[in-house]
């Protein structure tokens, strides 16, 4: 099932779930003509958002390894107009977790 997160909650929702699922499995997609292109399969390092109150003005996904060297993902969300999540319908985890930005450009975080 798929849920809006409201704006009012997105960087609450974000740094729980970033804190919650920190180095978990994950593949990060960007939709392009209908299409699916995958941007960086890893471990969740973090979320970073740039706010002015309760605004999120640009959230930064941070996807890679830990270690001396990392080769790590830093994807900026620019001027987000959506997230929502999808969930397991029977256990309520979250599956995968869904950006829009202004432009219409979707990111899609999937948990695996």
């Amino acid at each position: 099932m798929t849920k809006d997160v409201p704006q009012t909650n997105w960087a609450d929702f974000l740094m729980n779930f970033a804190s919650e699922n920190e180095g978990s499995k994950v593949r990060l997609l960007i939709l392009q003509n209908g299409e699916k292109k995958l941007l960086k399969e890893g471990h969740l390092i973090s979320f970073e958002g740039d706010c002015s109150g309760e605004m999120v003005n640009a959230i930064k996904t941070v996807i890679g390894e830990e270690g001396a060297e990392p080769d790590n993902l830093f994807h900026n969300i620019e001027s987000p107009k959506e997230v929502s999540i999808l969930e397991n319908d029977k256990t309520g985890e979250v599956q995968e977790i869904h950006f829009v930005d202004q432009a219409g450009t979707k990111s899609i975080l999937e948990i695996i």
